[in-house]
């Protein structure tokens, strides 16, 4: 049984950096493309390290 999965940013397809953010949508993003998306106007924050392992055991969280 799988009980975890690997996390890909959503700002480019095939992009392999690790996520560290989350924007106010519940898109992901690597360090490079979350500031460049905080940049732009949207909120995007870093993830707290128990967020991002409860999002690779497909679990959720609960607000941005």
């Amino acid at each position: 049984m799988r009980t975890g999965t690997e996390l890909r940013c959503d700002m480019a397809p095939g992009c392999a950096e690790p996520v560290t953010r989350v924007d106010s949508d519940g898109y992901v993003y690597c360090d490079r493309h979350g500031i460049a998306r905080k940049d732009s106007g949207r909120n995007c924050r870093k993830l707290r390290p128990w967020e991002l392992r409860r999002l690779q055991r497909r679990g959720t969280i609960k607000q941005y």
